[in-house]
């Protein structure tokens, strides 16, 4: 699939402002919110026969990574091969089609799902459908990190936030390893959407062993897909909510909150982190 280019990330505007006191005009950059459809169709179907999965606010880049990841986090696919390949129909219309031996029931498709910028289940249905079964249990990883190299991540991930150091408007997710080494980021202007691209673009990689970095606060949506994704440790900038902590502590996830460079918050499942 053809990504979109990086200029479209980024929109530029004049603008006024009080600056130094003094009213002045500049050109400012504005980070892209943009609707993305998403359609699914299987390849035993016939040409043309889709169904519209998704209507998702998101930063263009990375569309694919950002699909892969939603498909994979909504338990529609189970791994990448799932996917045959995913075709962009318009600039902001994309079309996933599963592989031809790979069965997926789409009755279970409930409703169109509408995702703003914010919240990435607000479309859902019903209560009952943030409910989820993750099968790549965070429990088995029997990793840890050293608390002093988790104290250095917020620096490293802040060093690559490109697009938030033009516009300061997008989130970040961040994959490092367990010795602090980025691994891979994504931003998005959701946090959610952030979360997926990262998880889209590391299927097929062993998470057991990593340490996810979100730029904001934990919210239930972060830990759920960590806990698909079989992520066993996640901190953010930010606190954590009460879901996120009662997901994490149910799934076996070290969770971390307020990251800074001169300390944190464990809410759960401590024993990942090795005080040196």
């Amino acid at each position: 699939m053809n990504e979109q280019s990086d200029t479209d990330n980024i929109q530029r505007k004049k603008i006024e402002a009080l600056h130094g006191g003094q009213k002045i005009q500049k050109l400012e950059s504005i980070i892209s919110e943009v609707p993305l459809e998403i359609r699914l169709s299987h390849e035993s179907q016939q040409s043309g026969r889709s169904v519209q999965m998704a209507i998702t606010m998101r930063t263009p880049g990375h569309d694919e990574d950002l699909i892969m990841g939603l498909l994979f986090s909504e338990g529609i696919i189970h791994q990448k091969n799932h996917v045959a390949r995913i075709n962009r129909i318009e600039k902001n219309v994309c079309e996933a089609i599963l592989d031809k031996d790979y069965h997926y029931d789409f009755s279970l498709l409930q409703s169109r799902m509408v995702m703003s910028s914010s919240c990435g289940i607000c479309g859902k249905s019903n209560l009952e459908a943030v409910e989820f079964e993750s099968r790549m249990l965070s429990w088995s990883s029997k990793c840890s990190i050293d608390a002093n190299i988790v104290l250095g991540l917020p620096g490293a991930m802040l060093a690559q936030q490109s697009l938030f150091h033009e516009t300061g408007g997008v989130h970040a997710a961040t994959l490092f390893d367990l010795d602090g080494n980025m691994m891979m980021i994504r931003e998005d202007i959701g946090r959610h959407n952030a979360m997926d691209k990262l998880i889209g673009s590391s299927l097929g990689f062993d998470l057991g062993k990593t340490f996810t970095l979100v730029s904001g606060r934990v919210s239930f949506e972060i830990c759920q897909k960590a806990a698909m994704a079989g992520l066993p440790l996640v901190a953010g900038i930010g606190p954590a909510s009460s879901l996120a902590v009662e997901v994490a502590e149910q799934e076996g996830i070290t969770l971390i909150g307020f990251l800074k460079d001169s300390g944190f918050n464990i809410y759960c499942h401590a024993d990942r982190i090795t005080f040196n």
